[in-house]
């Protein structure tokens, strides 16, 4: 933030490995999106293509929303993505939520 009502505004969702472990480059990373009826996303679903960062290291979204009114949004993501070592990889998904507080 700060996020103002009526402004397309961001935030961010980062994939970072810890140890030997590395973003998978070709399971089909996605993020699915929810919010409440006074947020919303130019596009509810994410995937590679729409990162902004894909690397072994790292893979960031700068994802955009605008919420309609003043108040108080709660913002749901889905992700699903793979990490993997040499010997083996991790499919995995997580929900992940967001309080975000709107002037």
């Amino acid at each position: 933030g700060p996020y103002k009502a009526g402004e397309l505004s961001r935030f961010v969702v980062n994939l970072e490995p810890r140890g030997e472990f590395h973003v998978n480059q070709e399971y089909p990373i996605e993020i699915s999106l929810k919010s409440d009826d006074a947020t919303s996303f130019p596009k509810a679903s994410l995937a590679r293509p729409d990162a902004a960062q894909f690397d072994e290291k790292k893979a960031r979204f700068d994802v955009p929303f605008t919420a309609k009114a003043a108040g108080d949004h709660k913002i749901l993501a889905n992700v699903k993505f793979a990490v993997c070592t040499d010997e083996n990889c991790v499919p995995d998904e997580r929900d992940l939520a967001l309080a975000v507080a709107v002037n």
